[in-house]
């Protein structure tokens, strides 16, 4: 029985693949709507089972294959090894994640003008391949729970953890909710900015202070408009516009889905606190560019030696 719902799983999941790759390389705009079951059943939750190996096992193949060979050539230290593994994994999937997003979705009104986003609800149908990518993005965030813990800790870890757990419910329970567009929305509200981080940081890692302060300027502002004026906007949108203001009555699981929209926006906020000092000591001159909350072997968390 299991073997059964395994395969029709991995077949399910080779169709979205597929479908996804003719939708963001070959233009194909052809309407083949899926049907969502939001988790209700095995097959559904196999589907991402494999997708989150694959997630895991990808990353692992390219470290090894091609992250690892690159640090030879171009890492100036060695003692940030493990941050520039980290920034290049980080890299390649947020640079990804916003192409597809805008490849896939770009063409939805509501994905460029929040008035939209709840209105004509009624049909909770999807396309193969915008499925796919939300249940890649979904895996992304719960692998990210299983690298927190597996890798060495960085000093933001509680933080992150707190992000990662916000947005992998309310990636959740919107997929099962049949709401894929506020979803879709929240996820590249937060990557649009990422690669821009993570690059300046590899060109950090790799000696040039010019080309990280040359990205660092275009990712603080991406970050300040995306988090701190975009993503409230959302709040605010789904607060007085979404379902439950339309019909007069919010359910639990709607509060709680807004409890946690707004949980986001101080941690944004710190952040954002942070990039702020980075920008202020750097044009005065006190310090070079680098990350307060995660650069260099200073950004681990060196565990406490117990003595007996």
């Amino acid at each position: 029985m299991s073997a059964a719902i395994f395969q029709e799983a991995f077949d399910h999941t080779v169709f979205l693949a597929t479908e996804t790759y003719k939708v963001v390389v070959q233009g194909d705009t052809e309407d083949k709507s899926f049907q969502s079951k939001g988790f209700t059943s095995p097959t559904e939750l196999a589907v991402f089972a494999i997708i989150c190996l694959c997630n895991l096992a990808f990353f692992e193949v390219v470290k090894a294959a091609v992250f690892n060979p690159m640090s030879k050539v171009f890492l100036k230290n060695k003692k940030n090894l493990i941050s520039f593994l980290f920034s290049c994994r980080e890299c390649m999937f947020y640079t990804f994640s916003v192409f597809c997003a805008f490849r896939v979705f770009g063409q939805e009104r509501w994905f460029y003008d929040l008035k939209y986003l709840w209105t004509l609800m009624e049909n909770y149908e999807t396309k193969p391949a915008q499925k796919f990518l939300y249940l890649v993005e979904l895996s992304w965030y719960l692998c990210g729970i299983v690298r927190l813990y597996i890798e060495p800790r960085k000093k933001d870890y509680k933080q992150m953890f707190v992000h990662h757990v916000s947005t992998i419910l309310l990636l959740g329970i919107s997929y099962c909710l049949h709401q894929l567009r506020i979803g879709v929305v929240i996820y590249t509200l937060h990557n649009i900015a990422d690669p821009l981080l993570q690059a300046a940081k590899l060109f950090k890692y790799c000696g040039s202070e010019l080309g990280a302060t040359l990205l660092f300027v275009p990712f603080a502002l991406s970050f300040f408009v995306s988090r701190l004026i975009l993503y409230p906007m959302l709040c605010y949108y789904t607060i007085f516009f979404g379902p439950g203001y339309q019909r007069k009555l919010y359910y639990k699981i709607e509060i709680f889905s807004m409890g946690l929209l707004c949980l986001l926006i101080p941690i944004h906020a710190y952040w954002f606190y942070l990039i702020a000092k980075i920008a202020i000591k750097s044009i005065r001159g006190t310090k070079k560019l680098e990350d307060e909350r995660s650069d260099s072997e200073d950004e681990y968390v060196k565990p406490d030696k117990k003595t007996k």
